[in-house]
């Protein structure tokens, strides 16, 4: 919707207009559009009629008094046949496949900092919005010297406030923007995805500086994240998919971090 804003209308995104266009609809407008589509108009009304043979007469049971008219046949059906198509196509044996097309890999370019950070990006002029994904060392794997979901925790806990910002405060911000921060945490990595419309990046990145930088941290923050991971975790019993994917990586990977997914305590 932002996207779609911006492309068309030149502007970003605004719930107060929204609501003021609503807002703006009097009765008049209403009848007009009445009065212009509906009023008059043809229309498909659909008549669901029962069964009203002899061996259903006593069973059926309508309150639609018109439920025993006639439904007489559309004139626009009459004298039509039905053609079934014909083709020589034989189903019974199975397509030969044509030659696989090779992927079209975008060009790209990159570069590293010096502090060691690497880069790899590529352009396109399609939509005017930027996306940014960067990849932290460090994730479930590193878990032996913690208990199991530090990392997830983690992760969660910087999509919540800031020293500076409420978590409202910071979604509120975000949405302003057209912005979207996320972080979320892997095996072997915890990922931060960053999205915004191009025109917005800079006061994106300040709040990535923010996140990053700055979390909170707060209690009650840990508290509520916390439970809500637990839940997440408690309802994984229930599903089978979940069950068997536990078990299939304790067969694989035995006792090792990969192997005890869980079973440790927050």
């Amino acid at each position: 919707m932002l996207a779609q804003w911006d492309i068309y209308l030149g502007k970003t995104f605004n719930f107060t207009d929204e609501v003021s266009r609503y807002e703006k609809v009097t009765k008049e407008d209403v009848i007009r559009v009445f009065n212009k589509y509906i009023k008059n108009k043809n229309a498909t009304i659909v008549n669901v009629v029962p069964d009203l043979s002899e061996e259903c007469k006593d069973k059926t049971k309508s309150i639609n008094p018109y439920s025993t008219n006639p439904v007489p046949e559309d004139p626009q059906y009459e004298g039509l046949t039905y053609k079934k198509a014909v083709d020589d196509f034989d189903r019974s044996k199975q397509p030969t496949p044509g030659a696989p097309k090779a992927a079209i890999i975008p060009e790209y370019y990159q570069t590293e900092y010096d502090n060691g950070i690497k880069i790899i990006g590529t352009k396109t002029s399609e939509t005017p919005k930027i996306s940014i994904l960067i990849n932290i060392d460090g994730g479930h794997l590193l878990e032996e010297e913690f208990n199991h979901g530090t990392a997830s925790l983690t992760a969660s806990l910087m999509n919540e406030g800031t020293e500076n910002y409420t978590t409202e405060q910071i979604s509120a911000e975000l949405e302003r923007l057209g912005s979207n921060i996320d972080f979320y945490s892997g095996d072997d990595k915890t990922t931060v995805f960053i999205e915004s419309l191009t025109k917005n990046i800079d006061a994106t990145l300040k709040l990535l500086e923010e996140k990053l930088f700055h979390p909170a941290f707060n209690d009650d923050d840990f508290k509520r994240v916390k439970k809500q991971e637990l839940e997440s975790i408690k309802n994984q019993e229930t599903s089978i998919y979940s069950i068997a994917s536990r078990v299939f990586d304790k067969i694989i990977y035995g006792n090792t971090i990969l192997g005890s997914y869980y079973t440790g305590t927050y």
